[in-house]
C-alpha cells in the first residue's frame, strides 16, 4: 500500500477546511461592514481550526505528512502577507485586512492565496468605482479606471489600487472583498472535488 501523500490527503482536508473558511469569511465580512474592524479573535480562531483540521487528517499518514501540510499552509500565509504588504505600505488597506489575507493563505495555500487576492482586487476595484461614482461623479470614475489599470499593470496583476483622495475609498471595508475573493476560490475548488463532481453527475 502506497504511503499517503499531501495531494491525496487534500481530498479529505478540503471540505472541512472550506467550510471553516466560509464561516470565518462571513463573520469577518459582517464585522467589517458593521464596525469597520476585523477582530483578531476571529482570525486566531480560524488559524486554530485550520491547524486542527490539518493535524487530524494527516497524522494517521505520519508526522512527515503533517509537517508538509503545515508547511504548505505557512507558505500560503507568507504569500498572503507578501502580496498585501505593498497595499499596506501605501495605506490602501488596513492591518486587519493584511492579517485576514494571511489567514486566507493559511487555509488555501500559496496558489489559493494568489487567486483569492486577484478576485478580491477586482471586486474591491469595482466597489471603489461605485463609491467614486456616488461621491465624485463620472470624472472621478474615469480617473479611478485609469488608476486601477495602472496599478494592476505595475503590480504584475497582483492588486488593484484606487484613488485614495476619495473619502469613500478610505472607508471601504476591504475585508468583505477578501471574503468574497476566498469564496470564489472555494467554489472553484469544490467544483473540481471528486465527491462534488460525482454528486452532480459529472464523473
Amino acid at each position: 500500500m502506497d504511503a499517503p501523500t499531501l495531494s491525496s490527503a487534500s481530498q479529505q482536508i478540503a471540505p472541512p477546511l472550506f467550510l471553516g473558511l466560509s464561516v470565518l469569511g462571513l463573520a469577518v465580512a459582517r464585522s467589517d461592514l458593521k464596525h469597520r474592524r476585523i477582530p483578531n479573535d476571529y482570525l486566531l480562531g480560524g488559524l486554530l481550526y485550520a491547524t486542527a483540521i490539518f493535524i487530524f487528517f494527516t497524522v494517521p499518514g505520519g508526522w512527515k505528512l503533517t509537517a508538509q501540510a503545515l508547511g504548505f499552509a505557512l507558505l500560503g500565509m507568507l504569500m498572503g502577507m507578501g502580496l498585501m504588504a505593498p497595499a499596506l505600505i501605501y495605506r490602501q488597506v488596513a492591518a486587519g485586512d493584511v492579517k485576514f489575507m494571511m489567514v486566507i493563505g493559511y487555509f488555501l495555500g500559496p496558489f489559493g492565496a494568489i487567486f483569492a487576492l486577484l478576485n478580491a482586487a477586482l471586486i474591491g476595484g469595482l466597489w471603489a468605482l461605485w463609491i467614486a461614482a456616488r461621491s465624485g461623479g463620472l470624472g472621478n470614475v474615469w480617473r479611478n479606471l485609469r488608476f486601477m489599470g495602472r496599478s494592476l499593470w505595475l503590480s504584475g496583476f497582483s492588486r488593484v489600487g484606487w484613488d485614495l483622495s476619495s473619502a469613500g475609498a478610505l472607508r471601504m471595508p476591504y475585508g468583505v472583498a477578501l471574503a468574497l475573493g476566498a469564496w470564489l476560490v472555494i467554489a472553484w475548488q469544490l467544483g473540481r472535488h471528486p465527491a462534488v463532481r460525482g454528486a452532480l453527475g459529472l464523473g
